[in-house]
C-alpha cells in the first residue's frame, strides 16, 4: 500500500514537473535570426553639420578647431552597417574617449532632412584603445544616407559637446574588428547590395 502511494505521489510530481516546463517553453520568446547584408563603411566626423555647415555646440565657430580634433578623436573611422531583409538598417560604430565623456545622446535623419528623430542605441562591446577605454554601439538609423547627432557630457572640459558623424564608401562584407549583431544570416537577394554600394 505505501509503495502505491509513492508511485501516485511520484507519478504527480513528474507530471507537474512536466506541466512546468511546458509552461516555461510556451512562455518563452522565440528569437529568430534576421537575414540581411553587412557593409563595411568609413565613418566621417564633423564639428559642423555636414550639408548645412551649422553649429550647435556651445562652443560655435571660435572651437571649430578644437571641436573638429575632439570630434574625430570621439569616433572611429570604420563602421559597419547592416541591412535586413525587413528593411532596416543598424550602424555600428566605436565610440573612443570613453574615460572622459558620458550621458552619449544620439539622434538621426536622413540626408536633406530638416528634423531629427531619436533611435534605439545598444552597446556591443567594449574595449580599450590608445585613449582609453572604447564602447562599440549599434544605432539603428533611417537609412545607408543618413548623419548621426551626437550630444555628449565631456568631464574635462565640463559641459555637454555636439557633433555629428555619417557613413559612406561602403563594401560588402565586415572587415572590421566589430561584431554585427542584428543581421545574422545571409540575404537571398543582391538588389541590397546594388542599393546601398558607392
Amino acid at each position: 500500500m505505501q509503495t502505491g502511494i509513492r508511485k501516485k505521489k511520484r507519478g504527480k510530481y513528474i507530471t507537474g514537473l512536466l506541466f512546468l516546463c511546458g509552461l516555461l517553453l510556451l512562455g518563452k520568446k522565440q528569437v529568430f535570426a534576421e537575414s540581411g547584408s553587412i557593409y563595411t563603411c568609413s565613418i566621417t566626423t564633423s564639428y559642423t553639420h555636414p550639408v548645412t555647415g551649422v553649429i550647435e555646440d556651445s562652443g560655435g565657430e571660435a572651437s571649430a578647431a578644437t571641436g573638429q580634433g575632439m570630434a574625430e578623436s570621439a569616433v572611429g573611422t570604420q563602421g559597419i552597417l547592416e541591412v535586413t531583409d525587413s528593411g532596416k538598417y543598424y550602424l555600428t560604430v566605436r565610440f573612443s574617449l570613453m574615460d572622459y565623456a558620458s550621458r552619449h545622446d544620439i539622434s538621426v535623419q536622413n540626408v536633406g532632412d530638416s528634423t531629427w528623430s531619436s533611435t534605439s542605441v545598444t552597446t556591443t562591446a567594449t574595449g580599450a584603445d590608445g585613449s582609453g577605454s572604447t564602447e562599440d554601439a549599434c544605432i539603428e538609423v533611417p537609412s545607408e544616407s543618413c548623419i548621426v547627432r551626437c550630444s555628449m557630457y565631456v568631464e574635462p572640459m565640463g559641459r555637454e559637446v555636439i557633433y555629428y558623424f555619417y557613413p559612406s564608401g561602403y563594401s560588402e562584407g565586415n572587415t572590421t574588428d566589430m561584431t554585427a549583431t542584428m543581421v545574422t544570416a545571409a540575404s537571398g537577394s543582391s538588389e541590397t547590395a546594388n542599393n546601398t554600394s558607392g
